[in-house]
């Protein structure tokens, strides 16, 4: 009769402290924020605005040091970074026992590009083994002069039972602070939009907005993978006030390539997708979400985006590459319909009752963590906070850059990219990206 949520599988590790918090015995727990401190940090972004980036002078990064390029997104960034004759790119990857990082590397560009960027090697395109939570590659690093590192490492999943998001993507970052302070490097660093965390019990006001120019709103964040994200930032900050030179791309939902659909390879990993496959396990969606409005940005859009804003000046540190045009749940529900996928409209209480079917069966419950996950057994209000990207578009157009909206067609594309991938049925891939 007890009621848990699916974070504390990974968070109340034994029974005697799920026992504990289940009786209201156990101490609250804490998102480690500390709140006047990181309030302070929001003074770090005060010259972040439109004026200050007039006034400013433009960067043009010429050598870059890569993590992640074997990731969807960071393979993306990879591929317009050589698009670029003037730039030199070194990537940062693990080397595994059975591949090199090299071979590896190669093959997720083809993959994805079916382009051959062996040719490069050596001229324009460098590969160094190393683990960004270490500082072993180092010195190997330093002899490319890089002036730019790109941070697109990242675990990626939103929970887990031991320390492996916290470890890569706060730990990480540390340690790229270290490096880039030695010598006056840039250090751009991917993270997300969710980092606006949620309202809890209307703390802060649930029509509380995050902009480029805050970083702690008083939210409230309990998933691993966000509150990971979060650290690094507070990290990055504070570091600017010891001389860092940064920049943070907080992203959106990255979806398929608008090209031509491809989407990534570990779809399984992508939680929005999660979410489309446990709507058609459930077998329908509710009326009550139609018009919530989803945001799709597509991967090579972003990659675009986070490159055209690396080029501005140093006092611009904080941006939402996030696609300004929306689209009503209701509508992807339609495409799903248009692809053969039955997900008919029911009203709220249906839509329970058939997802508290679907948990009874072991297979069907399984796909339904992309809804499930999230859900709390709170008996307070719980809400996303939202957040602003005005800025960020207003120093796109400057620069050149639109983002496109998104259509019924390009929507379809993206399912069928999934069935290709077997998303839908299980019987895609579930490849690791780095």
């Amino acid at each position: 009769g007890f009621t848990v949520d699916y974070v504390d599988l990974f968070t109340v590790k034994t029974l005697e402290k799920l026992a504990q918090k289940l009786s209201g015995s156990a101490a609250p727990s804490s998102s480690g924020f500390a709140p006047a401190a990181d309030a302070v940090l929001n003074a770090v972004l005060a010259d972040n605005d439109l004026p200050h980036f007039l006034a400013g002078a433009r960067l043009a990064p010429c050598t870059v040091l890569l993590t992640g390029a074997t990731g969807y997104l960071g393979a993306h960034l990879l591929h317009e970074l050589l698009a670029r004759e003037d730039t030199a790119v070194c990537c940062l990857l693990k080397q595994h026992e059975n591949e090199s990082a090299q071979s590896r590397l190669l093959a997720k560009m083809y993959y994805y590009f079916e382009i051959d960027y062996a040719p490069l090697l050596g001229s324009r395109l460098f590969v160094i083994p190393g683990d960004v939570t270490a500082d072993g590659w180092f010195d190997e690093a330093r002899l490319h002069r890089p002036d730019t590192v790109l941070n697109c490492a990242a675990v990626v999943k939103h929970f887990s039972s031991g320390s492996d998001i916290e470890d890569v993507n706060a730990g990480g970052i540390r340690n790229l602070i270290r490096f880039c302070q030695e010598d006056g490097r840039l250090l751009v660093q991917v993270s997300t939009v969710s980092v606006a965390g949620d309202s809890v019990g209307a703390v802060p006001p649930p029509d509380t907005r995050m902009s480029e120019q805050t970083l702690y709103i008083g939210q409230n964040i309990e998933n691993q993978y966000v509150h990971s994200k979060y650290t690094a930032e507070r990290a990055l900050l504070s570091a600017v006030q010891n001389g860092l030179r940064c920049k943070i791309m907080r992203v959106g939902n990255l979806s398929a390539r608008d090209s031509d659909g491809e989407f990534q390879i570990n779809a399984h990993s992508n939680s929005f997708a999660n979410r489309l496959r446990a709507y058609l396990i459930a077998g329908c969606f509710p009326y009550s979400l139609i018009d919530r409005p989803v945001a799709f940005s597509p991967v090579d859009y972003v990659a675009h985006a986070i490159l055209t804003l690396c080029q501005t000046p140093d006092c611009c540190r904080v941006f939402h590459p996030v696609n300004s045009h929306t689209v009503p749940f209701g509508d992807i529900v339609l495409c799903m319909r248009a692809c053969g996928m039955e997900v008919p409209f029911v009203e709220d209480d249906a839509f329970t009752a058939a997802i508290h079917a679907a948990e009874d069966d072991q297979e069907k419950a399984q796909a339904l963590t992309g809804l499930l996950a999230y859900e709390t057994s709170k008996n307070i209000a719980v809400e996303a906070l939202k957040t602003d990207n005005e800025y960020t578009q207003q120093v796109l157009c400057r620069l050149g850059f639109s983002w496109k909206p998104i259509t019924d067609r390009y929507i379809e594309q993206f399912l069928r990219a999934l069935e290709t991938l077997g998303f839908f049925d299980g019987t895609g891939p579930t490849v690791k990206e780095e």
